[in-house]
């Protein structure tokens, strides 16, 4: 359940940043904060349920997932968050180069397109290495319960 909420949070968030890429406009405010309490509740959970499964109080990358995660895994978590931080960066800086006091309504309009890009590729990234995380923990789950199936 986890990992299809974690899932749905960065497949609703990444298109929400392809949409407004292409100048569509979306209830963002709305839909950024509902995707942010999703974030905290997706994380929180995962910190409940994987309380028994880690082996140390780490809550990101905990020494039991480390060698469980698939590499193509770790190869997208890790070209999806590195897109979605540069275009964070990318969208914050031009975010504040049309900020001035003599604004144009053409110049907010563009600089708050680019602050929810921004907003909602870090959002993408979030989720990504929220649905690794997820994975690696069933998987370790689904380790621990075939072993402990064969001891009995």
């Amino acid at each position: 359940m986890l990992v299809f909420i974690a899932f749905l949070g960065l497949l609703i968030s990444f298109i929400a940043h392809i949409l407004l890429l292409f100048k569509i406009n979306l209830p963002s405010n709305n839909l950024s904060i509902a995707l942010s309490i999703g974030l905290v509740i997706s994380f929180s959970a995962r910190l409940f349920s994987t309380k028994n499964l880690r082996q140390e109080d780490n809550w990101f990358l905990d020494s039991s997932i480390k060698n469980i995660c698939p590499y193509k895994l770790k190869v997208w978590t890790i070209i999806i968050v590195a897109y979605g931080v540069v275009i964070a960066v990318v969208n914050l800086i031009g975010m504040f180069s049309k900020l001035s006091p003599f604004m144009t309504e053409a110049d907010y309009t563009i600089a708050l397109r680019k602050l929810f890009i921004a907003v909602f590729s870090l959002l993408s990234s979030c989720y990504m290495f929220e649905v690794m995380l997820n994975l690696c923990f069933r998987i370790l789950k689904k380790h621990q319960y075939n072993e402990s199936q064969i001891h009995c």
